[in-house]
């Protein structure tokens, strides 16, 4: 995920500034992103989908273990400009910005790119050039 953050710029926010990346739920990268994400401007933390702090993450991974909280976690972070991924199924169509999933041992992402926009979240050409393109249902 954190080769992913190079493709993504957020308004008004300068590279030297310390992004969060905020997990909500489960988290099914265990310590490796922390790992991941220790030579980078990102500090990660980890919450329940009732935090408050929510609304002040840059990302936010909403894992599979908060399915049902879904659309509450996305209402919430509405309006604001933070990159939602998850790898919940249909997560982009669901109003998501990247949903992650594994095709043949690969990442694949599926964007939705309205999403992004609406918040100013600008995904480079390179990510969307990789990912399936959808619209929210």
């Amino acid at each position: 995920m954190s080769r992913l953050m190079r493709f993504v710029t957020w308004p008004d926010v300068g590279p030297e500034r310390t992004r969060s990346l905020c997990v909500v739920g489960d988290n099914p990268f265990d310590g490796n992103l922390q790992s991941a994400f220790a030579d980078s401007n990102f500090s990660v933390r980890q919450f329940q989908q009732d935090s408050a702090d929510l609304e002040n993450c840059d990302v936010l991974y909403i894992s599979d273990s908060e399915i049902r909280n879904l659309g509450s976690v996305l209402e919430r972070v509405e309006g604001r400009p933070i990159l939602t991924v998850s790898d919940v199924p249909r997560f982009a169509s669901n109003g998501g910005m990247i949903y992650l999933t594994f095709e043949n041992r690969r990442v694949r992402f599926r964007i939705n790119k309205t999403q992004a926009d609406e918040v100013d979240v600008r995904l480079s050409f390179q990510l969307l050039s990789l990912a399936d393109i959808v619209a929210t249902n």
